[in-house]
């Protein structure tokens, strides 16, 4: 599993509108059997984990759990609230949780990123032509740039 495949595991689900307005992230560790549960305002201590395992563990395995009772992005009556991963030992030294990894949860797990990322989904890209007139000249609306292109710059840089 590399990291790109963790990022387009969760991006799938960001994109179809299928979270809650927050994500809370578990890790558990398969070696020491411990589980251990971050979200926004444990931020710090979530990024110091995840760079803690990348010294000698890799994400073997990630998971979605669902809640009932919050509200998706996209109006369904039940939404992701926590994603799971399971991170074992490196076999061969490398590890997948990658700086690439570890800044996209910095964005899609805070609130104002996922709400970033989730809610323009839902607008019709095409509903941005002309908005009126000013003095004769026609204002344009130019839509804001894609979220998740900006993202992946940031990630790429």
């Amino acid at each position: 599993m590399t990291d790109r495949e963790i990022i387009d595991y969760i991006k799938k689900d960001i994109v179809a509108g299928n979270t809650a307005d927050f994500l809370t992230l578990d890790i558990y560790d398969s070696d020491k059997c411990k589980k251990e549960c971050y979200s926004e305002p444990y931020f710090d201590e979530m990024m110091t984990a995840l760079f803690d395992f990348s010294m000698t563990k890799n994400i073997v395995g990630i998971k979605r759990e669902w809640d009932s009772s919050l509200e998706a992005y996209n109006g369904q009556p039940y939404a992701i609230m926590t994603y799971i991963i399971s991170v074992g030992e490196s076999e061969d030294g490398t590890t997948n949780i990658t700086p690439r990894l570890m800044k996209f949860i910095e964005v899609a797990f805070t609130r104002a990123g996922l709400d970033r990322l989730a809610y323009p989904m839902y607008r019709n890209r095409i509903e941005y032509e002309f908005r009126g007139y000013s003095c004769g000249n026609p204002i344009i609306y130019i839509p804001p740039e894609d979220p998740w292109e900006t993202l992946e710059k940031y990630l790429e840089s």
